[in-house]
């Protein structure tokens, strides 16, 4: 092995794309916590005592180590598909240029990253054990659904699942699950909320399939945009995906006097992040000479100096605001989640403010 540290780990794992799960945990989280606007000295105790902290940190450890494992899986079978055909690792070319990098490069060998799969794996395991043990028989079936979504996704390209994959996973299946395991029993208006962070993270998936329209197609993959044969069809299901999902959302918390108020802040964001990667999607395939300037209100775009200097920037720039449309959006619903459970628990319903005496 070439030098091991953090950054390189970082690389391997595609760290980069963690707030695409850890943020839809935590909307199922702040969904969970909203329930108990009028008990909040029960949650107050709940986390003092140490179990919902305990159970919290386990849980967020499983997620991150299952999503790495998630992402290297991928890499792992890419690469040795190609291994098979019998090009070396010098030959092989995703155009993806953050695929595989660190594989590509002979920094972790594929013995290497078995082993790294293997201690996520264990790793993940471990925490879903103690989760199972802490919250019912129902965190079981979420669980196995992951896992079984997880082991599969690599191959769910090949049939043309892997946008729908990963809009399972990402929402009703984490959402929903993490809430659901908590809260005991099912609630169709989180199910529903859900299904809108789940569609939101899944256009990352089809904005990545379009600028990869070229290499997709004879290679076998069969994402949104093969299936459709079209880029300028599965843009517009990217519009009517952020459209549905906001107006999901809306009604969803329209009798919910400051909380429907304050979700002006995720449609606000979805639509305006999501309308700038529309407009820049639909620049790419009409291949127009366009600078890529990143702004600070279109969210963070990490080491573009550098891959503006390997002229990838075309293809990141568009990445990131997909990823920061999701990101955004889910952290616009925590925000108003938050106000609102702050206001309710804080308020009595005669209006007089609770005082806490130290």
């Amino acid at each position: 092995m070439k030098k091991i540290n953090f950054e390189n780990f970082k690389s391997l794992t595609r760290a980069y794309t963690l707030p695409m799960s850890v943020f839809p945990f935590l909307v199922g989280y702040f969904l969970y916590l909203e329930r108990f606007t009028k008990e909040p000295f029960y949650i107050i105790y709940q986390l003092i005592s140490g179990g919902l902290l305990v159970k919290t940190i386990f849980m967020l450890i499983g997620l991150v180590c299952a999503h790495m494992f998630a992402n290297l899986f991928d890499d792992y079978i890419d690469v040795k598909k190609q291994l098979n055909k019998g090009l070396s690792l010098n030959e092989i070319d995703f155009k993806s240029k953050r695929k595989a990098v660190k594989i590509l490069d002979g920094t972790y060998s594929m013995q290497d990253v078995k082993t790294v799969l293997r201690n996520l794996a264990i790793v993940a395991v471990i925490c879903a054990l103690y989760f199972i043990c802490h919250s019912g028989p129902v965190s079981i079936v979420y669980i196995l659904l992951g896992a079984l979504l997880t082991l599969f996704y690599p191959r769910s390209s090949k049939y043309g699942l892997s946008e729908l994959t990963i809009g399972i996973v990402f929402g009703p299946l984490l959402v929903n699950g993490v809430c659901q395991c908590l809260l005991g029993q099912f609630e169709t208006e989180v199910f529903l909320i859900s299904v809108a962070v789940g569609a939101i993270t899944s256009i990352l998936a089809i904005t990545q399939g379009i600028m990869d329209y070229e290499f997709d197609k004879p290679s076998g993959k069969k994402s949104l945009c093969v299936v459709l044969n079209n880029k300028e069809h599965t843009i517009y299901i990217i519009a009517l995906l952020i459209v549905v999902s906001c107006l999901d959302i809306y009604i969803n918390y329209s009798n919910s006097l400051l909380c429907g108020n304050l979700l002006f802040i995720p449609i606000a964001l979805a639509i305006f992040i999501g309308g700038k990667l529309v407009l820049s999607l639909f620049d790419y395939i009409e291949i127009k000479d366009v600078k890529f300037i990143p702004k600070w209100y279109f969210g963070p775009m990490e080491n573009f100096d550098k891959i503006k200097e390997k002229h990838f920037d075309y293809y990141m720039y568009r990445f990131y605001l997909a990823r920061n449309l999701a990101v955004f959006f889910n952290l616009g619903i925590i925000i108003a989640l938050i106000i609102s459970y702050i206001f309710e628990a804080c308020i009595l319903p005669s209006g007089t403010i609770l005082i806490f005496v130290h």
